[in-house]
């Protein structure tokens, strides 16, 4: 399993930084898997915060928010909550979903399972965090909407919720 989320997050990755000219989608025959990470601990989730284009974020079911940038992964953690997750089968830190203005506002959400093997979500800056429970299936993706609203969405295996973000 460990080896399917490397490649994972190595195809990703290739996509995530592949040209996007407008131009015609590469044939099938030109595709390859490039590893650009291979020492990550269990792998669950890719992400840039909105217009970094120099950064991924890559979470270890761990408690750990990886960052690779300009295609090489830096020894410390973006973010470490090990402390705070329960890891292992269908428990740990899932997922991160980059406020629309991080850049200005450095607000983010992380979705994970605490010691007492409750869903948490936790939105803050990386020095002041809270804590929302909820009552969700394990292992959701956190993801902001498209639109203007600012509003968060949590995908898991019993649907599709949407928190505000404000």
């Amino acid at each position: 399993m460990l080896a399917a989320h490397v490649w994972t997050v190595a195809l990703v990755a290739c996509v995530a930084q592949s040209p996007t000219d407008g131009g015609p989608p590469p044939s099938k025959d030109t595709l390859q898997l490039i590893p650009i990470a291979t020492t990550l601990s269990n792998p669950d989730y890719l992400t840039a915060p909105p217009g970094d284009v120099n950064r991924l974020f890559v979470v270890e079911q761990a408690g750990r928010i990886r960052v690779i940038q300009n295609g090489q992964p830096l020894a410390t953690p973006f973010l470490d909550i090990v402390s705070k997750v329960s890891s292992g089968g269908e428990r740990g830190l899932f997922s991160v979903a980059f406020h629309p203005n991080y850049a200005s506002s450095g607000f983010l959400y992380v979705d994970y399972t605490d010691l007492a093997g409750d869903t948490r979500v936790e939105g803050g800056t990386l020095t002041s965090r809270t804590n929302r429970s909820l009552n969700v299936n394990l292992g959701n993706v956190l993801s902001f909407g498209q639109d203007a609203a600012g509003e968060l969405y949590v995908l898991s295996v019993s649907g599709v919720y949407r928190l505000s973000a404000s």
